[in-house]
């Protein structure tokens, strides 16, 4: 924090950002007993994991829908169910101690689209999302249940790259046939195939507020596994507020010998050669360690706080050519009933006219 003397200038790992992303990956090497300092900008960390209060209400900033905090390994066997997915719980519950009390939601999300005259919740669990699917367009059922069998093998087929030590092409190619044909498509593309009514298009365009920007751009694995992640695992939300959230996942790093600093902004990644070899501070300080994990959205750290001559041709042609696609707002609202007096229902709600992505991102 901002006032303490930092114990050394030399680290094993930096971790630029206190967002819960680099909460997580300091989380993850802390307990593996790797030497880390975590550096924040903003007085507390959490990035979007946060809250503040205007007058006696206390509202989420943006954090409101996890996915892959299913059932956990021990639950599972002592209730004698089936385990869900659940990466993330395994990995800041189970794997690194962070006290974390989640619920989860009845439903997905409530989807009201008056074009199409939907009104609907959106279970999870593959089998209640199929009978939904099937209720809101008969004939639709069917397809849903190969469109989500598919999704599995291209999860599948993500988590065996993400976990091999060594990419095999030809175990790849031989395992993993719909990932390898489906890789290089667009969401719409691989959606037309299915021919599903346009009511249930609209139903799973929810999803695209996830992700921002039109299904024809979207690539379909990350698509895939967005999709199967919540409609087979569900909705989970803190129980108080994602900013204790953020403060136990915070405590249970600086239990685990991380440094963490507060109030502390990084401006410019030092290098040398092709390495990046620490930090420099806003007051000019300057920190060295042998890896540097960046938390910050990528097109600062290459527009500010990298050396251009540093940067990759092909990293300064991705980033040139990134198309923008919604900008959204957040509007608050406080209000004097119990969500219950004023007929709302369900935990997440998308509402409007139509979802047609095309136009939208237009």
């Amino acid at each position: 924090m901002k006032g303490l003397k930092r114990s050394k200038d030399d680290y094993e790992v930096i971790v630029a950002g206190g967002g819960f992303g680099g909460l997580a990956a300091a989380l993850h090497l802390a307990k593996e007993g790797v030497d880390v300092l975590l550096l924040e900008k903003h007085n507390m960390t959490g990035g979007y994991a946060t809250s503040f209060v205007r007058g006696r209400f206390e509202f989420e900033a943006t954090l409101h829908a996890l996915c892959e905090f299913g059932t956990g390994q021990l639950e599972a066997k002592e209730k004698g169910i089936q385990t869900a997915h659940g990466r993330a719980r395994r990995l800041l519950i189970e794997d690194c101690g962070v006290d974390i009390d989640l619920v989860q939601t009845p439903e997905i999300y409530r989807c009201i689209l008056s074009d199409y005259n939907i009104d609907m919740d959106l279970p999870f669990g593959q089998t209640k999302v199929i009978e939904a699917i099937e209720k809101l367009s008969p004939g639709d059922g069917e397809k849903m249940s190969r469109y989500l069998d598919l999704c599995a093998e291209i999860a599948e087929a993500l988590e065996d790259i993400e976990s091999s030590e060594k990419i095999d092409v030809l175990k790849i190619l031989k395992k993993h046939g719909s990932f390898v044909r489906l890789a290089g498509y667009s969401v719409a593309e691989v959606n037309e195939q299915f021919n599903f009514s346009e009511r249930t298009v609209q139903v799973l365009n929810c999803m695209v507020g996830y992700l921002g920007h039109s299904l024809r751009i979207i690539n379909f694995p990350v698509w895939a596994v967005m999709i199967f992640r919540y409609f087979t695992e569900g909705v989970h939300i803190p129980k108080k507020t994602s900013h204790e959230m953020a403060n136990k996942a915070e405590l249970r790093l600086r239990e685990l010998g991380a440094q963490v600093e507060c109030c502390t902004e990084v401006t410019r990644f030092l290098t040398e050669g092709d390495r990046v070899v620490g930090v420099e501070l806003a007051d000019g300080t300057k920190i060295r360690a042998k890896h540097v994990l960046c938390n910050a959205l990528p097109t600062i750290a290459i527009t500010k706080m990298l050396p251009e001559s540093f940067i990759p041709e092909r990293m300064k042609k991705l980033y040139n050519v990134r198309k923008l696609a919604l900008s959204p707002y957040t509007l608050y609202l406080g209000l004097n009933a119990p969500a219950k007096d004023l007929g709302i229902t369900s935990y997440e709600y998308f509402i409007g006219d139509h979802l047609h992505t095309e136009k939208i991102a237009e």
